[in-house]
Parts: structure tokens; sequence; C-alpha cells
């Protein structure tokens, strides 16, 4: 087996920070993605080494990802027994028909990017541009899936799953009671307080409507997208926001899940028995803590 990160010229400087650095923290974080490079290996493709040089936080939520599985109990498929070793979502489970698709998506560039920020500034929140890059992402891998079924990589009853690591995005790390990633595919918008007029009490909450967020160019993105058809394909959806310095030390702790019951082909709730998990309907939202968070 051979270390994750390697000598020689590498573009992104989160990877030469970790990589190279001699701070205590630095060193920390090195150790800690070759611990978690031991467990992932056999699972990711064999490019992700050499590509964490240029796009470090999207290879590194990879093999966070397949160690985190891993280590909460849910067994994968290793690539060199995928029937297309070379193609195809990122992590396969063992029932040879649920695939695990990773993204990481960033600040983005024109006019819906994100502001640049930086520690210790404060400011609000900007809730519907973080929803935006992740819907943008969600679509993204949805046209993917769509590719790997026509080029026949995967079955056309097989289960989806697009997994979500925002720590790319530093905003998104504040979060409402419901989760950014669960109002991005149910139409719930702000929290709104409802205040006694003498005392200026919270007398009740609740949480407003939001269909959907409007993109500067006017063009507006559906947040009901597990309410209709639209994601069909998608069985559900899994968030986090780690990365080498920031995760809990039950690494599957840092999963919510988002299950769609609209899908196509449902992941079953309680198979993959870590983190949090949402699903819901027109009527209703309900969630779970596993006992793996307590």
């Amino acid at each position: 087996m051979s270390d994750f990160f390697q000598a020689g010229p590498a573009s992104d400087d989160a990877y030469r920070a970790v990589r190279d650095g001699n701070h205590p923290y630095q060193r920390e974080a090195r150790a800690f993605v070759e611990d978690i490079w031991r467990v992932a290996e056999p699972y990711v493709d064999d490019e992700c080494r050499t590509e964490a040089r240029n796009t470090f936080s999207a290879r590194f939520w990879e093999v966070y990802l397949a160690a985190a599985l891993v280590a909460g109990g849910v067994e994968l498929v290793k690539r060199r027994d995928r029937p297309h070793k070379d193609a195809g979502p990122d992590l396969l489970l063992t029932d040879g028909r649920t695939w695990i698709e990773a993204t990481a998506p960033t600040c983005g560039t024109g006019l819906d990017a994100l502001p640049e920020t930086h520690f210790g500034e404060g400011g609000e929140i900007p809730d519907d541009a973080i929803k935006l890059r992740y819907l943008g992402a969600i679509s993204e891998k949805v046209s993917k899936w769509t590719h790997y079924q026509s080029k026949g990589v995967v079955a056309s009853d097989d289960r989806f799953i697009i997994a979500i690591n925002s720590r790319a995005i530093p905003a998104a790390g504040s979060e409402l009671e419901i989760p950014r990633i669960v109002r991005c595919v149910f139409p719930f918008g702000g929290l709104l307080l409802h205040l006694n007029a003498e005392t200026l009490e919270i007398v009740r909450s609740e949480y407003g409507f939001q269909g959907a967020v409007a993109k500067r160019s006017g063009t507006t993105i559906s947040t009901k997208g597990f309410l209709t058809d639209e994601y069909a394909c998608v069985s559900a959806l899994l968030h986090a926001h780690v990365d080498a310095l920031n995760h809990p030390s039950d690494l599957s702790a840092a999963f919510v899940w988002v299950h769609n019951y609209r899908a196509s082909f449902q992941l079953e709730r309680g198979l993959l028995p870590v983190g949090r998990e949402y699903w819901g309907n027109e009527r209703e939202l309900v969630w779970h803590d596993h006992a793996r968070m307590s």
C-alpha cells in the first residue's frame, strides 16, 4: 500500500499545506488522511491519489466517505471486483445495485458565486446561494447518472445516492434545525419567529414555505425535488461538512441522509445505519438519529 500524499508538483494549496506543513495541526491532518486512506484505498479509483494534487477537497471526500462507511459497518465492493473497474459512480455496495457518487461543491464562479469569507468575519449567511451550489451539484450528478445508464455501466433498476461534502463552502457550516440539504429538496424556507407584541417573547416558531431559489439571472430552481418526480433516479442524498482537521471521531456521525420517497428505487431506512436520517412527504418530515451518534 502506498502513501496518499506524493512528492512532486501540486497545484492545490490545501494539498500542499497538509502534505508539506510542519505545524502540529498540519501533521495531525496528514496523519488522519493517511489513516483513512489505508481503509479506503481498495474501494476508490486508481487515479484518486494523483488527482488529489489538483482537486484535494473532492478526492479527500471520496476517501473519507469510503472509510466512514466501512467503519460504520457498510460493506463496499472493491474496485478490482467491480464489473466496470474504471467506470461508474465512486462507490458500490455489496448488494451490487446501490451506488454512491461523491461531490464536493465549491463557492463557484460567475454571478451566483459565493462571496469570499475570512476567519473571524461576521455577516449574513447566504443561505439561498449555498442552496444553489448544492442544487447545481445534484443536477450535475443526475446528468452523470443518466450517462452511466446509457453506457450500460449501471442498471435501470439500480439505486443511486449522491453524497455532498460542503466543507469547501465555509459558510455552509452554519445550519438551521432543518439542515440545508433537506431544504434543497423539501420546500422549507427560513425560520419564522412569532413574538408577543407586549413582552417580545417568542411564542411560536415555524419554517416558512420556499418552493424555489432564484439565481441572479432571474431563473428559479425548485426546492421541491423530493415531492415530485424531478429526481426520481435519486434514492437519497447524503451530506457532511468535514475536512482533514474538522470531523467527528466517529466519522459517520457527520452524515445526514435525506430519503426520496418519490424515487423509482428507494433506499430502505436504516439500510445504512450511520448518522441522521430524514424522510418525508407532502404531509410530514421525520428524522432519526442512529445510536452511533450518541
